[in-house]
């Protein structure tokens, strides 16, 4: 029997947190990909900040989810890709997702897990890296705040400034999240924003010397 797609539909704007009673699942039959598509069998799904924007919109409901995916290539009618290639793009929160060839890009499973082409080696890996290496420039010495820091691009962002020799203290809305940057991530100090008192003391005790460098984007 021809494999069936299970897909994750919106099917309630959120009000508050995005709970799992905004989400339901429908069955459809496996789409075939036309000329120049690939039929990608989903391995992992994004969830990222901006979907919060989506399902705020007021498109119809149920609608899909739309996702960066990473996955193995099931058929391909697109040259640049046989089955059994693995290939990131943008799909839907679903087993299987009909993409345009041109849309995907290759993923090469020897340089590292294959997650990592939607976290570390993605967007947000390129995100922090720019802003570190191309426009901050921390330099050793210097001290980083990185707003957002548990976040996905402001954990690697730290790391970045790190690796460059720079303190850096990250801004996080927890304690927990406070011990995870600096026992796992290894910046030098944290500053809770949700731990009471003003924001402009709490960082002024974690920073001491000032700051050189503000990386905004979490």
């Amino acid at each position: 029997m021809k494999p069936r797609n299970r897909e994750v539909v919106l099917t309630a704007k959120p009000e508050g947190p995005a709970t799992e009673r905004c989400f339901g699942e429908r069955a459809s039959d496996m789409a075939e990909p036309a000329d120049g598509e690939v039929l990608l069998r989903n391995v992992y799904l994004s969830c990222d900040p901006h979907l919060r924007q989506e399902m705020d919109s007021d498109r119809p409901l149920p609608r899909p989810v739309s996702s960066r995916v990473v996955g193995f290539v099931e058929r391909s009618r697109h040259p640049d890709f046989l089955p059994g290639d693995v290939a990131w793009g943008q799909g839907r929160w679903e087993l299987f997702s009909v993409c345009p060839g041109p849309s995907l890009t290759k993923v090469d499973p020897a340089i590292g897990p294959i997650s990592h082409a939607i976290s570390v080696r993605g967007m947000p890996g390129l995100t922090a890296y720019v802003a570190m290496t191309d426009v901050g420039r921390p330099a050793a010495g210097e001290t980083v705040l990185v707003s957002a820091a548990a976040g996905a691009v402001g954990s690697l962002a730290g790391q970045f400034a790190k690796l460059a020799g720079a303190r850096v203290v990250g801004m996080v809305g927890s304690d927990a999240k406070a011990d995870h940057v600096v026992r796992r991530l290894g910046f030098d100090g944290a500053v809770n924003y949700r731990a009471g008192g003003t924001l402009s003391e709490a960082v002024r005790a974690a920073c001491p010397a000032g700051v050189d460098e503000v990386q905004h984007r979490g």
